[in-house]
């Protein structure tokens, strides 16, 4: 489900976009962002999917709410987030 996990950051993150509340730049120059952090709740498998989308997007997060959740993470954090940050970035370049 970690792939199931990432599908879902990427609508965290097209939704954040579509709101305004990102750089909506789609590419890796959003390190450069200025809008306001944001707080992130999620609950169960949606505790998961904050976790994913704040390890890739860490410049978009001021706090992290975890509801009754647990990571889907099953190898390396930094390479997860790094692997799912450029899945993201390269989905929502493909989708403009």
């Amino acid at each position: 489900p970690t792939q199931l996990i990432s599908e879902y950051a990427f609508y965290v993150a097209e939704s954040l976009s579509a709101m305004g509340w990102d750089s909506s730049s789609g590419g890796e120059g959003e390190e450069n962002n200025t809008h306001k952090k944001i707080t992130i709740i999620g609950h169960s498998m949606g505790a998961a999917v904050s976790l994913i989308y704040a390890a890739a997007f860490p410049e978009h997060i001021e706090r992290i709410v975890l509801l009754e959740g647990a990571g889907p993470i099953a190898r390396n954090a930094l390479d997860v987030s790094n692997h799912i940050r450029q899945s993201i970035t390269r989905r929502r370049r493909s989708n403009r």
